[in-house]
């Protein structure tokens, strides 16, 4: 769990179950694996915040904080996630970097162009739904502005 922390978190807590079981030849994911994963990370790792309870952070990391965007890296096949297990704080730091490349763009444009940063050609209707949780995350921490369909790039 640790090792998976240091280089993936913060991370969806049924992706570090995944990461774990691969490691000690787990092959079937249950609910039961989860669970146990979840519940041994939470002595050594923050789990779950405000905004994203399914994310597991470690104890150096501020929930807070816009984390770092990961892009897949097509030569490793591992770095490729599943859209619902992408921390909504790292959506919104991809929606910011879309919104300072654009300074503001309409939200349709926003969801499907952070939806390429991360790794997607199209989102499909969970991460969309997704991308626009993240992108309410931004706005509400100030890193955007809404007015109407159109998102532009806040202070924050």
């Amino acid at each position: 769990i640790d090792t998976v922390l240091a280089v993936e978190a913060p991370i969806h807590a049924a992706l570090l179950a995944r990461r774990v079981a691969t490691a000690y030849g787990i092959g079937r994911m249950t609910p039961k694996v989860v669970e146990r994963v979840r519940m041994i990370a939470a002595t050594r790792a923050q789990v779950g915040s405000p905004d994203d309870p399914d994310v597991v952070w470690r104890r150096d990391q501020d929930p807070a904080a816009l984390a770092a965007v990961r892009v897949p890296d097509d030569s490793r096949p591992d770095s490729k996630r599943d859209g619902e297990h992408l921390p909504l704080v790292e959506l919104a730091a991809a929606a910011r970097i879309v919104l300072e490349r654009n300074l503001g763009l309409p939200r349709a444009d926003l969801v499907r162009e952070t939806a390429k940063l991360v790794g997607f050609a199209r989102p499909g209707d969970k991460l969309a739904a997704r991308l626009e949780a993240a992108i309410a995350v931004l706005i509400a921490r100030g890193g955007a502005s809404a007015t109407g369909e159109r998102v532009a790039l806040g202070d924050g």
